[in-house]
C-alpha cells in the first residue's frame, strides 16, 4: 500500500506544481461548470478536487506509515480523510477568490454607469482617455464618444459600455 500512496502523492504534486507553475485559466468551469457551488456529484470530475486529494491524500498515507508506524486501516482512512479535506478546501477558497476577483481587478461591469474625467481630450471621431475611480484606485481607461461635441481635459463623463478591446463609450455626463 505504501507504493499507492507514493505514486498517489507523485500524480497529486505534480498536477499542484502545474497549476502553481503553468498556471490555468480559472474562467473555464473545470468545477462542474461556471457554477462553483454546483453538485457535489459534479466536483468529482473536477480536476482542482483530484489535484488536492491525490496530493494530500498520498503524502499524509505516506507520513503515516513512515513516521507515524501506522498500520494499513488507520494510514488509508487518514489518507483519505486528510485528502478529501484538503480538497474540500481548496475547491471553498479558490472558487470564493474567483467569485470575487482578484484584489486590483477591474472588472468590465465594475466600470459601466460611473462618472469619470476626461485626462487625454477627444472627439467624435478621436479616442482619447478618462480616469475613473474604481474599488480606491485610479484607472485610465481608453475612451470615444457620439456626442458630437469635443470634450475637454477634466470633462466629467459617465461611461456607456465598455466595448471588446477594453475602450469605453461615454457622454457628457447629464448630471454636470
Amino acid at each position: 500500500m505504501l507504493y499507492l500512496y507514493l505514486a498517489t502523492a507523485v500524480v497529486g504534486v505534480v498536477l499542484l506544481g502545474a497549476s502553481i507553475f503553468v498556471g490555468h485559466d480559472h474562467t473555464v468551469g473545470h468545477d462542474g461548470g461556471e457554477d462553483v457551488d454546483g453538485s457535489p456529484m459534479l466536483s468529482l470530475l473536477s480536476v482542482r478536487v483530484w489535484t488536492y486529494l491525490l496530493a494530500f491524500g498520498g503524502v499524509t498515507g505516506i507520513l503515516l506509515r513512515l513516521l507515524g508506524h501506522e498500520g494499513e486501516p488507520v494510514s488509508a482512512i487518514g489518507a483519505l480523510v486528510v485528502g478529501t479535506a484538503a480538497a474540500a478546501m481548496a475547491r471553498f477558497v479558490i472558487g470564493r477568490a474567483t467569485r470575487a476577483g482578484a484584489p486590483g481587478t477591474v472588472r468590465t461591469q465594475d466600470l459601466v454607469g460611473r462618472s469619470a474625467a476626461v485626462v487625454v481630450p477627444f472627439g467624435d471621431k478621436s479616442t482619447g482617455k478618462i480616469r475613473v475611480r474604481v474599488a480606491g484606485a485610479d484607472v485610465d481607461v481608453l475612451a470615444t464618444t457620439e456626442d458630437g461635441e469635443p470634450l475637454t481635459r477634466d470633462d466629467e463623463v459617465l461611461i456607456v459600455e465598455v466595448r471588446e478591446g477594453g475602450s469605453a463609450l461615454v457622454t457628457r455626463n447629464p448630471g454636470r
